[in-house]
């Protein structure tokens, strides 16, 4: 009972009573440490128990293992499980889908010896994180079952793509509409800028629930039409609705209207005295980031505060039971305002970081200036035994690019071409344009040319920028020409390249 309620010193104090644990018993304290986020405690019960853990509790622990970031753990436990069962390959695959290794889950699904409909539905998302559009309606189209959230996962993940018309076609051949297709569709249009369409199958809609009132608002508030969305925020037929405040607040911080989303986190504080569930982790990683858009430190501490209070109030505790959303926010928050301690602080206190956690505590080095420590934080990352990301590669090529570190960078950009330490398929255009920047910077522009020259996709806007501004710095006339022709020819309304090119003109005469 303890377990299923999350109560951990409750559960394990039951538990140590008991002289012969067997399965059953293992696996709800098991559960309870990992719902709490309690991961070395779990293994420590599961190794010394491990003589009656069944399928149930090794599930477990790779779940427990791949949510907080432990992903090399997870994945050493899932090669060495005996009898791995469909779901835990569902696990590992969803574990390496929440790092953002689309392209390994692609594979692992391949693998897999048998699947099931839940199986099927991570192979839809795999694939289209991992950016095949092609395969993810041929993929649906040949399997043999479908249920619900195959059609919404379908839906999402083809618009998520770019592909809103085969969306609708895919909606349009629906046996039975349901409102929470309906509400995938919108969502898939407003997502994509279509908000004319998105309203009008709001419309449509036969029988408005606060679900697809929330859609709406949501469906405004991400295309930065924050006046629409504070006009049906203000006509919603019930208020007593946590995400209906998020969206709003959401739809103001993209928006940019910092002052109105601190005043209208004002009225929901206001309101959470009467309806305490008028907040939720939303809420506050979206005020939150607010407060680092505008440096509002003294604002920023006030709110923390209040989770703090919040958090105790429900769990007894604060920042050891921090998600990751709302970890990763504080520590946002408080990098960009300079309070590096503060941030540090957090981060220390954290029992399992995510990586979301720590690439904001290495990037929070980086934009204060203090590139080494990045560096070294970037190190510890890895004696944590996590696999980082294409983020944490950007983010550790900016703390070189802040430093002057162009062999460092250069020797972390080639790993991560061959697939080590930062894994595989993690290279972006965005990579190399920094990278172009580091050695623009550097006064290496034959280097960053031939870099340019060998990227594996056409150079966008941002790496002819990039090099566009080392030529200025270092005063090369020619490729510098041949750098602002090409940004001309990307961005013809943007006046930037006419005045760099006449400060190398001046330069020379």
């Amino acid at each position: 009972m303890y377990g299923k309620l999350g109560c951990v010193s409750y559960a394990r104090a039951a538990f140590d009573r008991i002289s012969q644990p067997n399965a059953f018993s293992v696996n709800l304290v098991l559960a309870a440490c990992a719902k709490r986020q309690r991961t070395d405690e779990a293994q420590g019960i599961f190794e010394r128990f491990s003589s009656v853990a069944d399928a149930v509790a090794w599930n477990t622990m790779i779940v427990a293992y791949a949510q907080p970031g432990h992903l090399l753990k997870a994945m050493s436990l899932f090669d060495s499980m005996p009898g791995r069962n469909v779901v835990s390959w569902n696990s590992i695959v969803n574990g390496v889908l929440q790092h953002g290794c689309a392209e390994d889950a692609v594979t692992m699904m391949n693998k897999m010896p048998q699947h099931s409909l839940a199986s099927w539905n991570a192979a839809i998302v795999a694939y289209a994180e991992a950016g095949h559009l092609f395969k993810i309606l041929e993929f649906f189209l040949s399997r043999p079952e479908r249920d619900l959230i195959s059609w919404i996962e379908t839906i999402r993940c083809l618009s998520k793509n770019g592909s809103v018309d085969d969306s609708k076609r895919l909606f349009d051949a629906m046996p039975q509409w349901s409102v929470a297709v309906w509400i995938a569709l919108l969502q898939a249009y407003a997502q994509s800028g279509h908000i004319d369409i998105a309203g009008a199958l709001f419309d449509e809609i036969p029988e408005k629930s606060l679900v697809s009132w929330n859609a709406m608002i949501w469906a405004y508030a991400i295309n930065q039409i924050a006046a629409d969305a504070k006009k049906l925020f203000d006509a919603l037929p019930e208020m007593d609705n946590s995400l209906s405040w998020s969206a709003l607040l959401e739809g103001y911080v993209k928006k940019g209207c910092n002052r109105e989303a601190l005043e209208l986190y004002r009225s929901m504080d206001l309101e959470a005295q009467s309806n305490p569930q008028s907040s939720n982790s939303r809420t506050f990683v979206w005020i939150l980031e607010a407060c680092a858009r505008s440096v509002a430190l003294n604002a920023g501490r006030s709110i923390h505060s209040d989770l703090d209070d919040l958090l105790a109030r429900n769990h007894g505790s604060s920042s050891v039971l921090l998600a990751p959303s709302l970890a990763t926010a504080l520590i946002d928050m408080y990098g960009k305002c300079g309070e590096l301690d503060e941030a540090r602080k957090i981060f220390d206190g954290l029992s399992c970081k995510s990586i979301s956690c720590w690439n904001s505590m290495i990037a929070a080095y980086t934009q204060s200036g203090h590139g080494k420590q990045a560096l070294e934080l970037f190190l510890l990352m890895g004696l944590d035994g996590l696999n980082p990301n294409h983020i944490t590669l950007m983010i550790v090529l900016s703390a070189c690019s802040h430093s002057g570190l162009v062999s460092t960078a250069l020797d972390f950009f080639l790993a991560s071409i061959l697939g080590r330490d930062f894994g595989s398929g993690l290279i972006r255009k965005e990579h190399f344009a920094c990278l172009i920047d580091l050695l623009g910077r550097a006064g290496q522009l034959q280097e960053a040319q031939e870099l340019m020259a060998a990227m594996p996709v056409e150079p966008d806007r941002v790496a002819w920028s990039a090099m566009l501004g080392a030529c200025k710095a270092h005063g090369d006339g020619d490729r510098g020409a041949a750098a602002a022709e090409r940004v001309i020819q990307l961005d013809p309304s943007s006046s930037s390249p006419y005045v760099a090119v006449s400060s190398m003109h001046k330069q020379r005469v």
